[in-house]
């Protein structure tokens, strides 16, 4: 699998703090209407916003250093609280969580994630429900929760893994209801990840997903 961009190994316990509130801690990749700002909110925030182009995508990156998430012993996660409002309805995809690529094929142009190693939550046109997923080197797969996605209302996420002789468990929580638990994942070919946060538009109207804190962590 093509890696879009390197990342740094992880070396020892990343807890950052939350990286949404410093923008040029990012670094970003998309298609030309692909825009990413600062929010003018009090404590910060980092905002992505599509323009009216039919499948326009990007995402953005922190950088420096990465999580692993394939040795025994590891725990590794993330909390966030972000808010995605709709241009088209029901057209918006959105990740958020930790993957091994980020570029303007993260979503492709039929609204799935592309083949890449990934833990988090996300969401895809033509559904209203947030999903989760862990993927090791594979496109789109995960859960469907039953928990709806309502544009322009903020969410907290939050993703707790660790890593046992077993495989890998990640637990998924939205609005601290555990919603996904997923056991037993093979570490096998799993690299380090770092923090990602893409948008993409499933119709011609623009997209706005505002993150208004990201706090990973790794040890």
């Amino acid at each position: 699998m093509a890696i879009a961009h390197a990342v740094v190994a992880n070396t020892s316990a990343f807890v950052p703090g939350n990286i949404a509130v410093n923008a040029d801690g990012w670094t970003a990749s998309g298609d030309t209407g692909f825009a990413v700002s600062n929010l003018d909110r009090q404590g910060g925030g980092v905002r992505l916003v599509t323009d009216g182009t039919d499948n326009d995508c990007g995402a953005i990156v922190w950088g420096g250093q990465s999580i692993s998430v394939g040795t025994v012993g590891a725990r590794f996660g993330f909390s966030a609280k972000i808010k995605g409002t709709e241009g088209s309805t029901d057209k918006q995809d959105w990740f958020v969580g930790l993957s091994d690529i980020y570029d303007n094929t993260f979503f492709g142009d039929t609204d799935t994630l592309a083949s890449m190693d990934a833990i988090g939550v996300y969401k895809v046109s033509g559904s209203m429900f947030f999903r989760t997923c862990v993927l090791n080197a594979a496109a789109q797969s995960g859960e469907t929760t039953t928990i709806a996605f309502a544009s322009a209302t903020e969410y907290s996420l939050r993703v707790e893994g660790e890593v046992n002789t077993t495989g890998i468990t990640v637990r998924f929580y939205i609005n601290e209801v555990l919603v996904d638990t997923v056991t037993d994942v093979s570490t096998t070919g799993f690299t380090d990840m770092a923090p990602v946060v893409a948008l993409s538009n499933g119709s011609a109207n623009a997209e706005t997903f505002n993150t208004y804190s990201f706090v990973p962590y790794g040890a």
